[in-house]
């Protein structure tokens, strides 16, 4: 971790440098929080960029964040929700959607009546790698607005990657359960695995 220098200016350089790519965040974040398309800080402070960051989260906030824990009003609405995550995403690590998902919990009293997290093992980033992928999850959330059926797990599936055809089932279970294999029938069947709590979440 870098140590802070308030007074140290962050300006640009060639392709590659890091400062170069600071400096171009730092023109766009001033375009868009003073909304002039051409607007140019130039070089700038690290407390510039602060108040140029903290403005910019005042302004679109509301529209584009991603971190409020309290969705009681979607709870008070009847809204329900099915969050998945990959557990080898490769841009967004997975661990920050948990933390996200417990403080949702202990914002709203949640114990799973309205949201609901899937961790998919092997799956990157929204889809893709060698795990199982969520098969129409979105069917699984409207039985359970329309119907009342709370899904347990999602019903994933791995496919293969030239022909597309399902290679093999495999349930994604709510966190924070996992699925084990229960000892019999075959490891391409969801139906050989049951979803159960790690030793570590008991």
């Amino acid at each position: 971790m870098r140590p802070r220098e308030d007074s140290r200016e962050i300006q640009g350089g060639h392709q590659g440098d890091p400062r170069a790519r600071r400096a171009d965040q730092t023109n766009r974040l001033g375009a868009v929080t003073e909304v002039d398309e051409a607007h140019h800080v130039g070089p700038t402070t690290y407390d510039r960029f602060d108040q140029l960051f903290q403005q910019s989260v005042k302004l679109f906030g509301d529209v584009m964040g991603t971190d409020n824990p309290d969705l009681s009003g979607v709870r008070k609405a009847g809204g329900k929700l099915v969050i998945y995550h990959g557990l080898a995403d490769q841009l967004i690590f997975p661990q920050g959607t948990i933390n996200y998902y417990r403080r949702v919990q202990q914002s709203t009293g949640d114990s799973g009546d309205f949201a609901r997290l899937f961790l998919a093992p092997g799956m990157l980033h929204c889809a893709g790698g060698p795990g199982a992928q969520p098969d129409n999850p979105l069917n699984q959330l409207v039985d359970w607005v329309e119907n009342g059926k709370a899904p347990t797990s999602l019903n994933g599936v791995i496919r293969d990657p030239s022909t597309g055809a399902v290679t093999a089932t495999r349930p994604i279970c709510m966190y924070p359960k996992v699925a084990v294999y229960d000892g019999s029938g075959p490891t391409t069947q969801a139906s050989s695995f049951a979803c159960r709590r790690t030793k570590a979440e008991e």
